[in-house]
């Protein structure tokens, strides 16, 4: 790992602790419950974590992120970079902090972009309202002062939603050594390899479709 990314880690480490510290005080104080408190919890034996890039360690390049790394590694891969392609409505963006995180045990990674934008100049009238009552079948039903309404259908997203619990139902009874019993639930990083990244990817994207 390069020197500055690093400090990244090292500052949301310092940050968390900062952040622990803070509650104690207010609920020895009595403005907070001790119970909801909990100490920031140390990175398991072979675990990983984000892998946060800022400031002059960001290079974009012909489209293409190059990750910083540390001189031993790029000595074991031969000087070879590793490159990420940066999607084309950022490239022509001032981006701030690039940040790598693993999911399901590192099978595959999530990257986002920080980057500056401009504000726009939104011309909003402040006596007109919304109300939205979020439910099941129908996921927001919205109505406003000035006499529109629509509802938001969720039965779609309620049968994704099941299908899924279904899958992971099943991995209690296919997971490999019988690793899963009531009182010893899968991991995420377990769940995958059983019902596929494809599957998870796929139910994600549904979701996301539906609501758009």
């Amino acid at each position: 790992m390069q020197s500055n990314c690093a400090q990244q880690t090292l500052r949301v480490a310092d940050q968390a602790f900062k952040s622990f510290f803070a509650l104690l005080k207010l609920a020895n104080e009595g403005k907070y419950d001790y119970k909801k408190i909990k100490m920031p919890k140390y990175r398991q034996k072979g675990g990983l974590f984000n892998y946060i890039i800022q400031g002059n360690s960001i290079s974009i390049r012909d489209g293409y992120l190059a990750i910083p790394l540390s001189r031993e590694y790029m000595a074991l891969r031969g000087k070879e970079k590793i490159k990420i392609k940066v999607p084309e409505r950022l490239i022509d963006k001032k981006i701030c902090e690039v940040k790598i995180i693993p999911k399901y045990n590192g099978k595959y990674f999530k990257i986002a972009y920080c980057y500056e934008d401009g504000v726009e100049g939104l011309q909003l009238n402040q006596e007109n309202t919304l109300a939205i009552d979020i439910g099941l079948d129908n996921l927001a039903a919205c109505v406003t002062n000035t006499g529109t309404s629509f509802i938001m259908d969720g039965r779609k997203i309620k049968s994704i939603d099941q299908y899924w619990n279904k899958q992971r139902q099943n991995c209690k009874v296919s997971c490999p050594n019988r690793i899963c019993t009531p009182q010893r639930k899968c991991k995420e990083s377990q769940i995958s390899e059983i019902i596929g990244l494809k599957t998870i990817s796929k139910r994600q994207r549904d979701i996301l479709s539906t609501i758009a």
